[in-house]
Formats: structure tokens, sequence, C-alpha cells
């Protein structure tokens, strides 16, 4: 008899505080983004124009730029998943430093001056993703536009002396800019699971404007970068 009680109060606490059944999530994952990128500007020439045929595309120099977010993704199949967001966004490009040249030269005289035009937009994605493995690593191929709207904008004149800089900022660069725009990414990514609810991706991915940033009709004004983007997602339990 003193051996069955015991094998009750042994048995009993691991029936109690068991869990046979696996936890259920829902569909969705919300997830936190951030994504450093190397952005360049160009100017394409309206070759309808006949003072602009046969003008090449401008580059203007690269700048470092960046997106910060919230997304959420919606899971159709184990290999096929939708996402939106909520991004900010950091797009911009600088002039070359150039050389001033002075015809009466002194050492009070600056001597080089480089120009950054940086514009930060709000921006929400709508992209799909498709995941497979590759020799037991977790991949995905995602892409899908996004549409912006432009929040503040800067131009910062930077003045070099011969042991100093200067820096001016004003956001007043004149006429003729949209306020809006739309773009489109392409990425192929790691997925590495961190839990049965998180997970970490890490993603090369390109962007693009498909839109003129500017009204002007002899050239457009349009954007691309090359990023890297870290994702944090979050499984949401039912």
């Amino acid at each position: 008899m003193s051996r069955f009680v015991l094998l009750i109060f042994v048995c009993a606490p691991i029936f109690v505080f068991s869990q046979p059944d696996i936890p259920a999530y829902k569909k969705l994952s919300l997830g936190v983004s951030f994504e450093a990128n190397y952005a360049e500007r160009f100017l394409r020439h309206d070759q309808s124009l006949k003072y602009v045929q046969g003008f090449p595309d401008i580059k203007g120099l690269g700048k470092i730029g960046g997106v910060v977010g919230v997304n959420l993704d919606y899971t159709l199949t184990p290999d096929i998943s939708l996402g939106t967001g909520l991004l900010f966004s950091d797009r911009g490009y600088s002039t070359k430093k150039t050389e001033l040249i002075w015809a009466s030269p002194d050492e009070a005289y600056p001597t080089h001056s480089k120009t950054v035009f940086t514009s930060y937009f709000v921006e929400i994605p709508l992209k799909v993703t498709y995941n497979f493995h590759v020799a037991n690593f977790g991949m995905y191929v995602t892409g899908g536009p996004s549409i912006g709207q432009l929040i503040y904008r800067k131009t910062s004149v930077f003045t070099y002396f011969r042991n100093t800089r200067e820096k001016a900022v004003s956001n007043k660069i004149g006429d003729g800019y949209t306020n809006s725009v739309l773009a489109f990414h392409i990425g192929i990514g790691f997925d590495v699971p961190l839990s049965h609810r998180l997970r970490v991706s890490i993603e090369p991915l390109y962007r693009q404007t498909l839109t003129s940033l500017s009204h002007h009709n002899e050239s457009k004004r349009y954007f691309h970068s090359f990023g890297l983007n870290t994702q944090l997602f979050l499984r949401l339990k039912k």
C-alpha cells in the first residue's frame, strides 16, 4: 500500500504540470527591420527633346543611407507569405568635393566645397516571399512595390578650410520636386530560427524608384540602392 501511495505522489506532478498539446500559432508574424544601404541618384534625359538627344544618364555620387521600420507577415503556405509594414527611409546623394580656385588666394578663404542632398520618406511596402532550402539552410527570395511620402528634405553644404570644416543646413532646395514616390525592391536572404516563435533574417537587397522625384520634363530624377536588411520576427500565438 505504501508503495502505491508513493507512486501516486511521484506521478501526480508530471500529469498536473505537463502540457501534451503543442502551442498553436497564428499565421501572422510581427517584426522590426534595420537596413544599411548605399544609394545613388541618376538623371535620365527625355530623348524626345531635341536639345538633350544623345545625353547619357548622369549619376550623382553615392551616399550611405538606411531604412528602419515595423513589418507584418502573413503565411499563405509553408513556402509563400505576404508582407507589408511601415518604413522610414533615408535617400540622398552628394556632389564631388570640389577645389575652390580664387583669383587672389588668401589663407582665410575656403579650399574645397561639397553638397549633400537628403530626403526622408515614410513608405508602405507590399512584398511576396518564397521560402526554400539549400544544404539545410533556410533561404528565401522576396520582392514587391512600395509607396512613399516625403516628410522632410534637407541640403547640407560643407565648406572646407585649411584646418576646419563648416556645415550649413537648409530645407529649401527649390521647386520642381515631387512629394511621393513609387519604388520596388528585390532581395534574397537567409532565415535563421531562434526559437519556435522568434526568427531572424539577413537579406541583401536592391531598391529603385519607379517614378521621378522631380517634375522637370527634360530630365527625370531616380534613386537606386544596394543594402543589407536585418529583420527580427515574432510569431503571434492564438
